[in-house]
């Protein structure tokens, strides 16, 4: 996850089923955000079969690490909610690590 100053933020998913993700964040409290953002899940033919929304309160420790509490929502492509997934997520900064 990428968070970008603009108040945007990108999610490369590792499924191949499911397409990147795009999305908005803004700060609640000191040290911590919401955010939501919007991907796309493909069927096998590679065709857009369903939307993921995930909501999520996201806590910054030491500003080097999160976690987060996510609500994913799966709906059909006219909004109809069709499962809910509640889960936790943790993330670490990736550092410059200059070449010696």
């Amino acid at each position: 996850m990428t968070f970008n100053q603009d108040r945007t933020h990108t999610i490369a998913q590792p499924f191949n089923s499911v397409s990147g993700a795009h999305g908005v964040w803004r700060r609640s409290g000191i040290g911590s955000f919401n955010a939501t953002d919007i991907a796309f899940i493909y069927d096998a033919n590679g065709d857009i079969e369903f939307k993921q929304k995930v909501r999520a309160q996201i806590l910054i420790g030491d500003w080097q690490s999160l976690t987060a509490t996510l609500v994913i929502d799966i709906l059909q492509l006219d909004g109809t909610v069709v499962q809910t997934i509640e889960t936790t997520a943790t993330g670490t900064r990736i550092n410059v690590e200059p070449i010696d």
